[in-house]
């Protein structure tokens, strides 16, 4: 991907996330804090709301998750305040910090969105696994010669996307992307391996 979720953070602006996130808790009559671990039965995290409240507000403000020469400069660099604010805000948790694996980072990233798409397909919102990829590859800058998360799932095989999700859902389970998509689980029980061109309509029938 040519710009990841920290960086589109900083595009759109980390104080839009902050005020959506500050709506959502009214909404169920929540107040949030830096103590808040946890908001309607799920796992939340402080980080950007210290952003927020720094005016870390991204490209903006030429600060944000990353530094930049200016406002509204597009190239990023490391920021070793935040870095700073990141350790500091493990340790008020008492949160181990440890090496992560790039095959787990990229289960991690990839099959919650693919997860996710498999729930877009059940619920109608879109037709085709494909016209999920579009939306990657024009929307978020999903490289095109790799297809998209969608049909990355189904060069992997859907089994062994399922199992993985499994993993992660037992692993954080106040994580609610992580809750398998009936349609993923419905499609990875099948007996043999369903082109990606044929998820719709096998969902639709009797596997």
């Amino acid at each position: 991907m040519s710009m990841g979720p920290f960086r589109v953070s900083d595009l759109s602006g980390t104080d839009i996330g902050w005020h959506i996130r500050q709506e959502r808790a009214k909404e169920i009559g929540v107040t949030l804090t830096y103590q808040t671990r946890f908001v309607n039965g799920e796992r939340y995290s402080t980080l950007s709301d210290h952003l927020y409240d720094q005016g870390r507000y991204g490209q903006k403000t030429g600060k944000g998750w990353y530094r930049y020469e200016k406002p509204f400069a597009r190239t990023p660099y490391p920021d070793p305040d935040v870095t700073d604010m990141i350790l500091n805000h493990c340790k008020s948790l008492d949160i181990k910090r440890r090496v992560i694996p790039q095959q787990e980072i990229t289960e991690r990233c990839l099959y919650a969105a693919i997860n996710e798409g498999f729930r877009v397909l059940e619920e109608g919102v879109s037709e085709k696994p494909e016209n999920i990829d579009v939306i990657w590859q024009y929307g978020l800058g999903y490289p095109r010669y790799r297809g998209g998360p969608m049909f990355y799932a189904s060069q992997v095989g859907l089994k062994k996307v399922y199992e993985r999700v499994c993993y992660y859902h037992e692993a954080f389970p106040y994580s609610s992307y992580w809750t398998p998509s009936d349609l993923l689980r419905k499609l990875a029980g099948s007996n043999s391996e369903i082109p990606i061109d044929q998820w719709t309509s096998a969902a639709r029938s009797k596997l």
